[in-house]
């Protein structure tokens, strides 16, 4: 075939077919809520539920690339006593900054991050008889969230 041939009608059935409307996606379930709870949006909530501290986790799709940034939270005593201070313990990547992982803390669970403090681990080498490997470095982060905003972090652990 040439590059200046003209449309044949097989080209035109294929462009119709390409037209035709896709099968519908499924419908959402109606508890999901699609609502996208901000700082803001917990401000203007009644009176009654300010006074109570909130523990507020968006939905997956709402949440966007936050899920690569935080991958697991950290589940020692440690971390639970300084939960009870309003700091938070997360698995990180090595990779992620500190602008990141508070903005991903924020989209997840809706709270107001007051500052972050990281801590790298190197990955110690080890030696199985002539074999040398290493072990994989980590990073956690500690976030400290505003006064009265919890995350509920630890339910049925």
């Amino acid at each position: 075939m040439g590059l200046f041939t003209k449309k044949t009608s097989d080209d035109t059935s294929k462009s119709e077919e390409a037209k035709k409307p896709k099968k519908a996606m499924p419908k959402k379930d109606a508890g999901v809520n699609d609502e996208i709870l901000t700082p803001e949006s917990q401000a203007n909530a009644p009176a009654v539920k300010a006074k109570k501290a909130t523990a507020i986790k968006a939905a997956k799709g709402q949440a966007g690339e936050s899920y690569r940034v935080l991958l697991s939270p950290k589940v020692s005593e440690k971390a639970a006593n300084l939960a009870s201070t309003n700091v938070y313990v997360f698995n990180v990547p090595v990779t992620a900054e500190k602008i990141e992982i508070a903005n991903a803390v924020q989209k997840l669970y809706g709270v107001k991050v007051v500052a972050v403090r990281t801590a790298r681990g190197q990955g110690k080498p080890i030696y199985r008889g002539v074999k040398k490997g290493r072990r994989n470095q980590w990073k956690k982060a500690f976030v400290s969230v505003k006064k009265g905003q919890t995350i509920d972090l630890y339910e049925g652990v």
